[in-house]
């Protein structure tokens, strides 16, 4: 245990891997895809994903290829704040509800929180059935403008 955490704090470039969050991100969304069934898709989702992924890539193929340099290089130091920026992005859609600097409250909360309420479709009424069609596009516009955001982040550090 000790000795990955020493490796990671002396890592010139911060040891994340994102694409393994947006593997998670995938599988997350093909289980509540199955409970949305027809009534809702999420496609916009899938398509951020994968392009997010693609700058993910090419951010770990760069930092694969800064690895020898110090840390106070430019470029090492690029790419580390796009992988800290990553972070502020991916965390909060994987684990919050509430905007920043609210407080969620002290309970279990599902993977993707602003997407999980189609798990809730199969047995829903029409009546319900529209109130969680609103929650997930709502939902599904948080998670697709904070990969957007992410990705832009990424593609400048890459720039």
């Amino acid at each position: 245990f000790w000795g990955a955490v020493l490796a990671a704090a002396n890592a010139t470039i911060a040891p994340f891997d994102f694409s393994a969050t947006l593997r998670e991100f995938s599988g997350t969304l093909d289980r509540y895809q199955r409970a949305a069934a027809e009534v809702f898709s999420f496609e916009p989702s899938r398509d951020a994903i994968t392009a997010l992924g693609a700058a993910v890539g090419a951010l770990a193929a760069t930092a694969a290829h800064l690895a020898d340099r110090g840390p106070a290089d430019p470029a090492v130091r690029r790419i580390n704040q796009a992988i800290r920026r990553l972070a502020r992005h991916l965390v909060p859609v994987n684990f919050t509800t509430r905007p920043g600097f609210f407080h969620d409250e002290a309970e279990q909360i599902p993977p993707l929180p602003d997407l999980a309420p189609a798990t809730g479709i199969p047995a829903a009424d029409g009546y319900r059935r529209g109130f969680i069609r609103t929650h997930l596009t709502r939902g599904q516009n948080r998670f697709v403008a904070a990969l957007d955001d992410a990705r832009r982040d990424v593609e400048s550090a890459l720039a």
